[in-house]
């Protein structure tokens, strides 16, 4: 996880494309039960819909909005649900947010990225117990002109 959140850090005009990024180890499934990783776009259902005026792309298995879906690499898992919202009005004001959910011996894990300029994203993960009792927000403001 830590290489990955690190290819995910780096300035604008050193990183992967998105596409480059969804191909990373991290993101594939076990790869201890098959030949090899299972490329991310091969193993969940795209459901395409409009929102208001944003576009949005939300991925992941029917079963993961309502199973109890482990978290570790190494568990036999299915994937978390991906959301990703287009929120451009044109190719000059270009503005993404990806949400990522995931549940765990129910308790569920909800990252959620979004761009806000050029040199600037935030992410904002959140972790609530089953019942909702406890709840856990870390936000993060990541800057690549800030320093």
């Amino acid at each position: 996880m830590k290489s990955f959140i690190e290819k995910c850090l780096v300035p604008a005009s050193q990183r992967l494309s998105a596409k480059e990024l969804l191909m990373d180890p991290f993101l594939q499934m076990n790869a201890s039960t098959k030949k090899g990783p299972s490329p991310l776009r091969h193993i969940v259902l795209p459901k395409l819909g409009a929102s208001e005026s944003r576009c949005m792309v939300s991925e992941g298995p029917s079963s993961a909005r309502n199973g109890d879906i482990p978290m570790d690499l190494g568990d036999t898992c299915e994937l978390p649900a991906i959301t990703i919202f287009d929120k451009s009005t044109d190719d000059a004001s270009r503005s993404t947010s990806v949400e990522i959910r995931r549940q765990k011996r129910g308790d569920i894990f909800f990252l959620k990225g979004e761009e806000h300029d050029k040199n600037s994203v935030s992410l904002v993960l959140r972790i609530a117990d089953q019942g909702g009792q406890y709840i856990t927000y870390k936000s993060f403001l990541l800057c690549n002109n800030c320093f």
